[in-house]
């Protein structure tokens, strides 16, 4: 006897299952990739308010030098010391377009080429940025500075080893390319903290970039609180005996 059998209802198909689970991902990767590209829009609008540009005039107010600087407080700049270096005026503008004269060095240091300046009153609309002084060799970074002709550019890269010069000391690799008017800018790691400001290029075959390290930041930082404590301590009228 023969039996017969015959399955009632839906038809199944390989074929049409595999392509809707394969648009099903594919819609869903895409999604993924339009949040993750607007979260990293947002993220690097709000870090460009940290970043300024630095520029420089001579006696007779003619511009001199043009670089990049960056927030670590509201009335606290940071950039390289030969940006401003010999300038009878400086001058910040920042992501929001307003200009401001910086009358005071903190602490400056020429082996780590790195300066504090201070603004006479805090800037409204800065955005501060936090130091790290870990990089890893091989992370991500981002470099935000203001190249000649590129305001406010943002340059992926990652961080290479640590070179040892003669004279100046530690400066670290970076693949992000560094251009007149990116000395300054703050190198940053995927947690938008400082690893390291953007210093040098050195034109070679390799295109050598380089960046001055955060620890020596975080150096100059210590050396300027001491420095103002003690400044502080010295204007303290003597206590009775």
């Amino acid at each position: 006897m023969k039996v017969h059998s015959r399955i009632s209802g839906s038809t199944y198909h390989p074929v049409g299952l595999r392509t809707g689970l394969v648009a099903a991902v594919f819609v869903f990767f895409a999604a993924s990739l339009v949040t993750a590209h607007d979260q990293f829009t947002e993220k690097m609008a709000s870090l460009k308010r940290a970043v300024v540009i630095v520029t420089t005039y001579d006696a007779h107010g003619r511009p001199s030098l043009q670089g990049s600087g960056f927030f670590i407080a509201s009335d606290r700049i940071v950039t390289n010391l030969h940006v401003v270096n010999h300038a009878s005026e400086i001058r910040i503008k920042t992501f929001a377009g307003n200009t401001f004269t910086v009358h005071t060095v903190i602490a400056a240091d020429g082996n780590s080429d790195l300066v504090l300046l201070k603004m006479d009153a805090p800037c409204p609309d800065a955005i501060t940025l936090q130091v790290n002084g870990s990089p890893t060799e091989g992370e991500s970074i981002i470099l935000l500075s203001n190249p000649q002709g590129s305001h406010w550019k943002v340059t992926r890269g990652r961080v290479g080893r640590i070179w040892q010069f003669e004279k100046i000391g530690s400066r670290m690799q970076i693949t992000a390319g560094v251009f007149p008017g990116s000395s300054g800018g703050p190198v940053l790691n995927q947690q938008g903290q400082v690893i390291g400001i953007a210093v040098m290029r050195i034109g070679s075959a390799d295109e050598l970039n380089f960046a001055v390290p955060a620890e020596s930041l975080i150096i100059l930082q210590a050396t300027a609180s001491l420095a103002g404590d003690r400044a502080m301590a010295s204007h303290q009228p003597a206590q009775p005996q």
